[in-house]
């Protein structure tokens, strides 16, 4: 799956990239993940596959090319292992005391009990439930005989809950800021440095479910599905014939179908870039600002974290 996603890449972006790989082209960029970094590297296997005086070894076409990483606890931008507990605090709150999800926990009580019963792992509100998920998802894919408990849960309503808890995340603005404002910072760093040809033509991340959801529902472009493996959000950055700046966003969430194109509310299907800023400038936020509002304070009400 990841390995094709190159090719891909290489239909998309072969006109402004080299056919040989060249460290001015690419920058890759990985969460410290052993799943992450391969997945880069299969990636980067797919896109470039050696040619000429490039090819070191007739009998393995494949080249090496450097993926870029920071621990997981120091990983702001992409990571999940950082320390924000303002945004933990928040999370918590918004599964177990926000109306929509206090709902959604009380229709599906008795699921929740009955997966507790069978599976041993206890499950009371909606974050848990994506990990019994995701345990049979992972077993029918390798062809694994599923308990037949599972018959009545399983694709559906699992499904449909795991899909849903990936918004508990980024379900407001003060969520959204902690999740995915430091990365959409970097991306609109990126596309400034693209305008005066300081950066790379390419810059990819390799990261996780949870960062494509985070950051197409911060953006108010997620269908709540849950993304699949090898599925990519591709933002382009194009130049119109007046010399005004476009982005361009595209997502792949099926390996069968090719890329298709998604609108940003307020926007057109190519965005100005002014207007994405303008449209991001709410959830968009400095590292200084992003330690500072992770900090708990006294405008939290911890009584509704009990």
């Amino acid at each position: 799956m990841q390995y094709e996603l190159g090719p891909i890449f290489e239909e998309k972006i072969r006109w402004i990239l080299k056919r040989t790989y060249s460290k001015e082209d690419i920058f890759i960029r990985s969460t410290d993940f052993d799943r992450t970094l391969m997945s880069a590297l299969s990636n980067l296997a797919g896109l470039y596959p050696p040619e000429g005086s490039q090819i070191w070894n007739p009998n393995l076409l494949w080249q090496p090319i450097p993926v870029h990483t920071v621990p997981g606890i120091h990983d702001i931008i992409l990571g999940s292992q950082f320390e924000c507990p303002k945004f933990k605090l928040l999370r918590n709150i918004t599964i177990n005391k926000d109306p929509y999800f206090k709902a959604l926990n009380e229709k599906y009580k008795l699921l929740y009990s009955y997966v507790t019963k069978h599976s041993g792992q206890l499950i009371d509100n909606i974050e848990y439930i994506t990990y019994i998920h995701d345990t049979l998802f992972i077993e029918e894919l390798y062809n694994k005989s599923l308990p037949e408990w599972t018959k009545k849960v399983y694709p559906e309503p699992l499904n449909k809950l795991s899909a849903i808890s990936f918004v508990t995340e980024t379900w407001t603005k003060e969520l959204k800021r902690l999740k995915s404002g430091l990365f959409i910072a970097r991306l609109l760093h990126n596309f400034e440095k693209a305008m005066d040809s300081t950066s790379p033509d390419f810059i990819m991340y390799s990261a996780h479910d949870n960062t494509v959801s985070g950051l197409l529902n911060s953006l108010g472009i997620f269908d709540i599905q849950i993304p699949p493996y090898a599925s990519c959000v591709i933002m382009e950055l194009h130049q119109s014939p007046n010399g005004s700046m476009l982005l361009r966003f595209q997502y792949r969430n099926d390996t069968t179908k090719p890329p298709y194109d998604l609108i940003l509310p307020g926007c057109t299907l190519f965005c100005p870039l002014e207007s994405f800023k303008e449209l991001t400038s709410p959830i968009r936020l400095s590292v200084e600002e992003w330690k500072a509002e992770c900090q708990i304070d006294s405008t939290i009400n911890v009584e509704t974290t009990t």
